[in-house]
């Protein structure tokens, strides 16, 4: 059996799948994928009419992994501090966090490049599950959504307490303070537009006519 097939140790029995994948499948999936250009998780949807969900399911009950549906991934924390979700949604993975566990879920385990590459990521060990690609990549951009959500949430909270506090900043007690009339008259003309709520502030001027003596 190819080398790539035994890329990463084996750590628990996942579920029945629906097709049983023998070592001689797995094999023939490889060589059909480097004579094709193909990856063997191509070829195994070839052969077995499985999509990819099933597929997953099917390498992880032969590998012996964990396989994770779409929405055992919503369960997990992803550790973007650890592998941001660029990088893993262009490899088909991603590390997530369950409690204190850190899990790297692939969807390929073919892929002798990719555990290296994760662990060099990983400070801590890792536990290993696989997931089929797509969903690993929704599972991704959800979460980055949510992310982004909450920053513009925090960044929108910011601008509002830096809002109040030029509010109190200007007080009543520094418009005093002002020696000009014209600066006290402008302050506290700025001082109640602000405590009313106004954005957007318009001081104009007149000129007075000329007296005829």
């Amino acid at each position: 059996m190819n080398a790539a097939l035994h890329l990463v140790p084996p750590i628990a029995t996942a579920a029945a799948a629906p097709v049983s994948l023998d070592e001689s499948v797995l094999t023939a999936a490889v060589a059909t994928a480097a004579r094709e250009g193909k990856t063997p998780l191509d070829v195994l949807a070839e052969m077995t009419g499985l999509n990819g969900a099933g597929v997953a399911a099917a390498v992880a009950y032969a590998f012996r992994y964990p396989y994770l549906s779409a929405a055992e991934l919503t369960r997990l924390e992803p550790a973007f501090d650890l592998l941001p979700g660029s990088e893993a949604a262009r490899r088909g993975c991603v590390l997530a966090r369950d409690g204190e566990r850190l899990i790297a879920v692939i969807s390929d385990p073919f892929d002798a490049a990719l555990r290296p590459w994760i662990e060099a990521r990983a400070p801590e060990m890792l536990e290993w599950a696989i997931a089929a690609r797509p969903e690993i990549v929704a599972f991704i951009g959800a979460r980055e959504q949510s992310v982004r959500a909450i920053d513009a949430a925090v960044e929108h909270a910011q601008i509002a307490v830096d809002a109040s506090h030029a509010v109190e900043n200007l007080s009543l007690a520094s418009i005093n303070e002002d020696a000009s009339p014209i600066v006290k008259l402008v302050h506290s003309t700025v001082f109640d537009a602000l405590r009313a709520g106004a954005s957007d502030i318009h001081l104009e001027t007149a000129k007075r006519p000329a007296t005829a003596w």
